[in-house]
């Protein structure tokens, strides 16, 4: 069954807490071995209206040391997937995840 936190961290109870945290390390486990990231972050930010979730982002490999953490989508050569590319990337992270 899946769980669905409706509030901010503070609103999950222990097992969400926990699930969360495993989906989070899932996906960092996932994306490092799929998109050979350099790093992968993840962060809970919830600003603006009361709700959570979690970001979950590589930083890829040649990804220039002024681009931070919170700035690495500001690389303008970063490499992106749009659709048919994205949808295969998805395909590729999905057996992490059953």
């Amino acid at each position: 069954m899946v769980s669905v936190v409706t509030g901010g961290p503070t609103d999950a109870t222990d097992n969400e807490a926990a699930a969360v945290g495993r989906a989070a390390r899932t996906a960092a486990r996932a994306i490092r071995a799929e998109l050979s990231a350099k790093s992968v972050f993840s962060a809970v930010i919830g600003l603006g209206v009361h709700h959570f979730h979690q970001h979950v982002w590589p930083k890829h490999p040649g990804t220039p040391d002024r681009y931070d953490w919170h700035r690495v989508d500001e690389w303008p050569d970063a490499p992106r997937a749009i659709g048919d590319e994205l949808d295969t990337i998805c395909d590729r992270l999905r057996p992490y995840f059953t």
